[in-house]
């Protein structure tokens, strides 16, 4: 019989190289640049959609309560298709199919059914990293014969983005039901988000607000985790992979 060390360490190194499945196609670094000669308010309005669709927080769990002393750490990649390559060609000079992010996340489990949750991303092939959190609370904890239900509040932020800043504000409800190895999980919620320009480019703010709709797929067996979710957001399909230990 393998150690446990031995376990974790394998389910680790897993972990991350599910995550890294999504990201083929994504945002290459000169991506984060602009190059404004020929583009448009719109196309800044089409890039920010995409921005928000592929950074916004990511929920890749159940609404069940983690619990006092539960905590979670995953690996996980999320992947977004641009829904106007073109907006991107004339803002950045470079035509994007596609954006990426892959990194880690941990929730911790709080009294009275709170859960609080972090995570830090990386675009690859560019500088710009992803970071935020969330703030959980199981309005029903659920059992096997019950749904939990739960209400979320999130807060995400870009750095070294280059030409342009982004943060974004979301609230949210979920379900989920624990079907012993198996937790189907699925939510409506709210988006709020600001992908500002640099100055010298005189482009508008783009302040935008966005309903979601996600689904997802969690399988656990003892410490391991694995968690698939496709998530709409306004009119973009967003598709993230997770893989980690939970104790």
């Amino acid at each position: 019989m393998r150690k446990p060390l031995q376990d974790r360490s394998m389910v680790i190194r897993l972990a991350v190289a599910v995550s890294l499945l999504p990201l083929l196609g994504i945002a290459p670094a000169h991506a984060l640049s602009f190059n404004i000669s020929g583009a448009s308010q719109q196309d800044f309005h089409s890039v920010a959609q995409d921005v928000t669709a592929a950074l916004d927080y990511k929920v890749l769990g159940p609404s069940a309560p983690t619990g006092l002393l539960g905590i979670s750490v995953d690996a996980f990649g999320s992947y977004a298709s641009t829904r106007d390559s073109g907006a991107w060609q004339r803002l950045t000079g470079s035509s994007v199919d596609a954006i990426g992010i892959a990194g880690v996340r941990a929730d911790k489990g709080l009294p009275l059914g709170f859960d609080v949750g972090v995570f830090y991303a990386a675009v690859p092939d560019s500088s710009a990293a992803v970071y935020g959190g969330e703030l959980r609370y199981a309005i029903l904890a659920g059992t096997f014969a019950t749904p939990a239900l739960a209400v979320r509040a999130t807060y995400t932020r870009a750095s070294n983005t280059g030409d342009f800043a982004y943060q974004s504000y979301g609230a949210d409800i979920s379900a989920s039901q624990d079907l012993v190895f198996l937790t189907p999980y699925a939510g409506l919620g709210y988006v709020v988000s600001n992908t500002r320009a640099d100055a010298q480019f005189g482009l508008p703010n783009q302040d935008l607000d966005r309903p979601k709709g996600f689904a997802g797929l969690r399988f656990k067996l003892l410490l391991i985790e694995a968690t698939a979710e496709y998530e709409r957001l306004g009119p973009s399909n967003v598709y993230s992979l997770s893989g980690g230990l939970s104790f």
